[in-house]
């Protein structure tokens, strides 16, 4: 070979390695940005949140554009489907749930095709959420169900048996066994998790029994059953009011007031102070989703205006709901 040529080569070679090493850079940096991402999400405010991640998404989209191995490609893949699953999520969150499908949809689709199951578990977890959440219980369960056949193990594992136990909840069927079963999965599985997938409401690759026992309490105060969460809130509650996570605080309060409205569990006193409670948490922060929960629960006392403390409680929630939210939860 002229050496010329070989030399010629040679410098495509040491090129082709610069970009690929570029890109390596460039992915390191988006991973440590999505790590700091999942670390903080659970006190910032969504919008706050998809910002971060719409950049991210968009700077490993073209990543994909360059020159990569092949085991790069795979890793930006994988880091663009767990970025996508946390979109996902805050969409859901913001009341987007045409956005928050299509962008659960395409992290499946990407973390199955760079083979990394156990993001295609997170993100059929945050499909069953979405579903959960907007009242269809069979396919959050169908979702739950996929996601436990893809990867039945580790965090995700857990956190997929927590959802299945949610959506039996909500299912016509409803019974407190099989809820207390998959939750009892669940906490099997997240108690014999090491100690750097404990990590507390960080939505990615990580889960504590905490959030089972969040999960378990919501399960059956949804199910009606607040005798059977009374175990679960204990553990629950108290952690969560600790760490300062006012969605899940707030959650559980709105839950239990609901739950305590039902025949046969009827305190409208204890409910009312409850529903009190969340709305004084979220008071600087507001979550559509507890918004919606609070005017539902205006509305369950509407009819009970006779007793002093449910009338006050009802023109509160309808006063404060009537109020501009200072920031978006």
């Amino acid at each position: 070979m002229h050496r010329r040529n070989f030399v010629g080569l040679a410098g495509l070679a040491l090129l082709g390695n610069v970009g690929m090493s570029a890109a390596a850079d460039r992915l390191a940096l988006n991973v440590a940005a999505l790590d700091r991402l999942l670390d903080t999400s659970a006190r910032r405010p969504p919008l706050d949140i998809m910002h971060t991640a719409t950049g991210i998404a968009g700077e490993l989209e073209d990543l994909l554009r360059e020159r990569l191995s092949t085991g790069q490609a795979l890793r930006v893949g994988s880091a663009l489907a767990n970025v996508n699953v946390v979109r996902a999520d805050t969409a859901h969150k913001l009341d987007r749930p045409a956005d928050a499908r299509a962008l659960a949809r395409r992290a499946r689709l990407q973390a199955r095709m760079a083979g990394h199951q156990e993001v295609q578990g997170l993100a059929l977890r945050v499909s069953a959420i979405i579903e959960y959440h907007e009242g269809d219980a069979e396919r959050a369960l169908r979702f739950a169900r996929a996601g436990r056949e893809v990867v039945a193990w580790g965090p995700v594992g857990a956190s997929l048996a927590a959802e299945e136990a949610r959506a039996l909840a909500l299912g016509p069927d409803r019974a407190a066994g099989p809820v207390e079963a998959a939750i009892a999965e669940a906490l099997r599985l997240a108690n014999g998790l090491p100690a750097a997938d404990l990590a507390v409401a960080r939505f990615g690759l990580t889960y504590n029994p905490f959030e089972a026992h969040y999960v378990g309490a919501l399960s059956h105060l949804r199910g009606g059953d607040p005798v059977a969460a009374r175990d679960h809130l204990a553990q629950a509650r108290p952690t969560f009011d600790e760490l300062g996570l006012r969605h899940f605080s707030a959650g559980l309060r709105v839950e239990e007031a609901h739950a305590l409205l039902r025949p046969g569990t009827l305190d409208v006193e204890q409910a009312c102070a409850l529903a009190r409670e969340s709305m004084g948490i979220y008071d600087t922060w507001r979550s559509r989703r507890l918004s919606h929960r609070l005017g539902a629960f205006a509305r369950r006392i509407g009819p009970l205006r006779a007793s002093p403390v449910a009338r006050e409680t009802h023109t509160q929630i309808v006063e404060w709901l009537s109020l501009p939210s200072p920031a978006t939860g």
